[in-house]
């Protein structure tokens, strides 16, 4: 005797993960963006500022753009960022920064003294947490008319 959903429940499960697999979907572009502008400007800034600068002022703007764009893009929170939204997100940030160094250092002791590798593999996990994060802490889902948290913008 094994368990068998309705289709009902089967319908909703499927529509809970098409939801969440749009929202992954658009995260992996804003993340592709944002690695695109982060490394652009460190690139470009480098060959007028001091390289602290450059990579100060890149990450600042990646930043901004990656919480802007995953706020209104990725999670379709239309409010005017809240100083709790602000603080939540700067928790994500450095919870994020922690499970990239983690997952850098110890695949550089564990897998490969390739630092580029590391990084590669810091990606997936990080990526995970922050949008695992972003989704129930920062942008939590707004509850539709419907009263489906499900439903996507």
């Amino acid at each position: 005797m094994g368990f068998r959903l309705s289709q009902i429940n089967q319908g909703f499960v499927a529509a809970k993960l098409r939801a969440h697999g749009r929202r992954m979907a658009r995260f992996g572009c804003v993340g592709a963006l944002v690695f695109s502008l982060d490394f652009g400007l460190v690139y470009s800034l480098g060959k007028m500022l001091a390289p602290s600068a450059a990579v100060t002022i890149a990450f600042f703007t990646a930043v901004s753009a990656h919480f802007c764009l995953n706020k209104w893009w990725v999670f379709g929170a239309s409010k005017k960022p809240s100083r709790r939204e602000i603080m939540a997100y700067a928790v994500n940030v450095l919870l994020c920064w922690c499970c990239t160094l983690f997952f850098v250092r110890t695949s550089l002791r564990l897998v490969s003294p390739n630092l580029l590798l590391a990084k590669a593999i810091a990606v997936g996990p990080t990526m995970a947490l922050g949008f695992v994060v972003m989704r129930l802490f920062v942008f939590p889902p707004a509850t539709s008319s419907s009263g489906d948290p499900t439903a996507t913008p």
